[in-house]
């Protein structure tokens, strides 16, 4: 009789193999969680880079291809941006933030944003640091932030600087 006994776990034993997968299982998916949560949030940054980049790269084509600088002046800042191009349909062109959005307006066309709603731009400056009888040289710097509080990220700066052509 004494073998049938020992054939078998205890109550307490498999009460402690329980006790002990449960707590690597709950380890396990908190570590899982946490991954979740670090993945989007770096995705969330990659999106916001990606969107920044994406306008700063269009008012900086504009600018390598424009003939005249309406604003800033020469050693003027200015949150404003209006230039003319060869093709006189699309003058002026203008960039500017409404509403927290980076919009660029060409002519008489309709305003467009250059920057999704998932960011809003917190500051937008453009800086002639030029010379007299040479062609401009305009310092972009573009903040935005992320429109959700939810992952708590940092503000984005970036900023670079072009010379003009003309």
């Amino acid at each position: 009789m004494k073998d049938k006994a020992q054939a078998g776990f205890s109550l307490i034993e498999i009460i402690l193999y329980i006790g002990i997968l449960a707590v690597l299982f709950v380890f396990l998916l908190a570590i899982f969680q946490d991954a979740i949560f670090i993945k989007s949030k770096v995705s969330q940054k990659i999106d916001n880079l990606e969107n920044a980049q994406f306008a700063l790269n269009k008012m900086v084509w504009y600018l390598q291809n424009a003939q005249s600088l309406n604003t800033p002046l020469l050693g003027q800042t200015s949150n404003t941006l209006s230039l003319n191009l060869a093709d006189s349909a699309q003058n002026p062109v203008n960039f500017y933030v409404e509403s927290g959005q980076l919009r660029i307006k060409t002519g008489s066309n309709a305003a467009l944003s250059l920057t999704n709603g998932r960011i809003k731009v917190d500051n937008l400056t453009f800086t002639n640091n030029g010379f007299v009888s040479e062609p401009a040289v305009l310092q972009i710097n573009l903040q935005v932030e992320n429109v959700s509080n939810f992952w708590k990220i940092k503000p984005l700066t970036l900023q670079t600087s072009v010379k003009t052509e003309k």
